[in-house]
């Protein structure tokens, strides 16, 4: 029951911003989206963080945007966690997967906000980033939009609360 409402809400606000356009909000840089394979523990933050480390290597400017759950000591506004050379931000204000990316990435940008977008309009403004690493992203940008790059697999999905949870099998 809660999964058909759910479908229903996440179906409904998808259509509500495909026919409004004008209201929807993109970043100037590129952005890659790691996560909701399946719920927690599936290794989300450290591939975000190698994608982050290669994009450095590649010689881009990354930024690692979050919204900083489980915060002690939450804002409203934007926390710079590290520029990529220094962290300025403690785990209490940063929380515990910002603060630890910013220390073991050196040259990406970490950013706290609870609006991601607000986070990247940051990143690219102050902090001259050239492409944006997300984890989690929102069940917007990920609910019904799992694909496979291999044509001969195929994919379920089951709507959960917050979360888009697919599985590849094989034909």
């Amino acid at each position: 029951m809660l999964q058909l409402l759910y479908s229903q809400f996440v179906r409904s606000r998808r259509r509500y911003y495909q026919r409004r356009p004008e209201i929807r909000r993109r970043l100037t840089s590129p952005v890659i989206s790691v996560g909701n394979l399946t719920m927690g523990g599936s290794g989300k933050t450290p591939l975000a963080a190698e994608i982050a480390r290669m994009l450095v290597e590649m010689g881009e400017r990354p930024s690692i945007l979050s919204r900083g759950y489980a915060r002690q000591n939450p804002s409203d506004g934007v926390v710079l966690v590290g520029d990529g050379k220094h962290i300025f931000a403690d785990a209490a204000h940063a929380g515990d997967e910002p603060y630890m990316l910013a220390r073991d990435v050196p040259g990406a940008a970490v950013v706290v906000c609870p609006s991601r977008y607000l986070a990247g309009r940051v990143a690219e403004s102050q902090l001259r980033c050239t492409v944006h690493v997300l984890r989690r992203p929102t069940i917007s940008s990920m609910s019904g939009r799992c694909h496979s790059e291999d044509s001969a697999s195929r994919w379920t999905r089951r709507s959960l609360p917050m979360r888009c949870w697919c599985r590849w099998a094989s034909l």
